[in-house]
């Protein structure tokens, strides 16, 4: 069982390595599948050799060898990252469909997330793929009509309607995010999501505030905080609502 974690730890990180990839080339316009990995200040190719997920990182102290500039920081968590969830869906789901769906979907989510932090955008086209995955996902596991209605109307109607009465309150990405993603969870574990994510945005938000003295009326991105706690409702959810309730009960 060991091997078979440690095996699924390191394909999680390879391929959460690739998710770095679309992170930094998806704004740009790239091709995320055509070219070799540069680096971006000096723009020499990376060798192989630099390019395994954790470990070239340590053993480069997180420097280009070619120019010595520093690696986005980003790179490395994006692959500790991935190993983490790659051994949650895991055991989470074993060796099924639903192991490799909601992987799928995860990785989707922590780009997305990561895109949106530096860019404040969500590109259509990572929505379009996560719907996609997130219908197969779904229909792979049966579908309650009136919980699918409620889990994509439910949270991402709201904040469609708080958009259109706030200004600024949410993204249209943001709103896109929560409603594909109502294929993936069920309407309980949409609330939980949705509620992670504000109370995440909100400690992020009082921090920044009082760390920098930025104004109340700066723009901070919101997906990357609706990622996580879709990703958290969706391994602790239903255990995160039943101690919840068990608080009144």
């Amino acid at each position: 069982m060991v091997m078979i974690e440690l095996f699924v730890f390191i394909l999680a990180a390879v391929a959460f390595s690739f998710g770095g990839v679309c992170i930094s080339r998806i704004p740009q316009g790239k091709s995320v599948i055509g070219g070799r990995s540069e680096c971006e200040s000096c723009g020499s190719v990376i060798k192989w050799y630099d390019l395994i997920p954790v470990l070239s990182y340590i053993m480069l102290r997180g420097k280009c060898r070619n120019c010595g500039a520093k690696i986005p920081v980003y790179c490395f968590v994006v692959e500790i990252l991935g190993g983490v969830i790659g051994l949650l869906c895991y055991w989470f789901n074993g060796l099924s469909i639903n192991f490799i769906l909601s992987f799928l979907i995860c990785f989707m989510l922590v780009v997305i997330g990561f895109i949106d932090q530096f860019t404040m955008d969500i590109y259509t086209s990572t929505i379009v793929v996560l719907g996609v995955l997130c219908f197969v996902y779904r229909a792979a596991n049966g579908i309650d009509v009136l919980n699918l209605l409620l889990s994509m109307f439910g949270v991402s109607g709201f904040m469609l309607i708080m958009l259109m009465i706030v200004k600024g309150s949410f993204g249209f990405g943001d709103v896109e995010l929560m409603f594909v993603s109502g294929l993936f969870l069920s309407f309980e574990q949409m609330l939980l999501a949705f509620f992670i994510g504000v109370m995440f945005a909100g400690i992020t938000g009082i921090i920044v505030l009082v760390k920098n003295k930025r104004s109340g009326k700066d723009h901070m991105a919101f997906g990357p905080y609706l990622a996580a706690g879709i990703i958290i409702s969706y391994f602790f959810g239903y255990q995160l609502i039943m101690w919840y309730l068990g608080l009144f009960l």
